[in-house]
């Protein structure tokens, strides 16, 4: 879903050239779709994954788990990528509702999976049991479980590392 603004991005870019006050000030005045850091305001945003330009560096995985754990360990890693076939690698992420209808939060009974109110789904680890009911519920394969927690893409807090350090471009942020 774009971003519908009520002045043309010709007139936004003019803002943005003329300082950082005046749109600070311009921000406030625009109505805003909840969620999303935009300076002050939220609106909803996900990870999309372009499987045709991953090269199956694990980068992301790396980053992610260095992030969260302080570990490298991909399987304590939020984003997951697979081999399909020898030349094709297929990155999961979670799209955090954009692409499915909240499966894993009905899924589970112990209250692990919860969504804040940026709209991110995350793993609360203290309610979390390693039950599989989310990692089934699935329908993106975007959550699964390792030594009895359950795993998956928090947008680091809205500012996504695996991003940042995809060489490839293979990992962009959607709104």
């Amino acid at each position: 879903m774009p971003l519908e603004l009520p002045y043309p991005p010709i007139f936004i870019r003019n803002e943005i050239r003329r300082g950082l006050p005046r749109i600070i000030q311009f921000i406030r005045h625009i109505p805003q779709p909840k969620y999303y850091k935009l300076f002050f305001h939220f609106i909803a945003m996900y990870v999309k994954a372009i499987p045709e330009k991953c090269c199956g560096c694990v980068m992301c995985e790396v980053v992610c788990s260095m992030k969260h754990w302080n570990v490298v360990n991909s399987y304590r890693s939020g984003i997951r990528v697979e081999k399909k076939n020898v030349i094709e690698d297929v990155p999961f992420v979670c799209s955090h509702g954009h692409l499915c209808n909240f499966e894993c939060i009905d899924a589970c009974k112990f209250d692990a999976m919860k969504k804040n109110d940026a709209g991110i789904v995350y793993v609360d680890y203290e309610n979390c049991t390693g039950c599989r009911a989310c990692e089934r519920a699935c329908p993106l394969h975007a959550v699964w479980i390792h030594e009895k927690k359950a795993y998956k893409c928090d947008l680091c807090g809205g500012d996504p590392e695996c991003v940042k350090f995809c060489s490839q471009d293979a990992l962009v942020v959607e709104v």
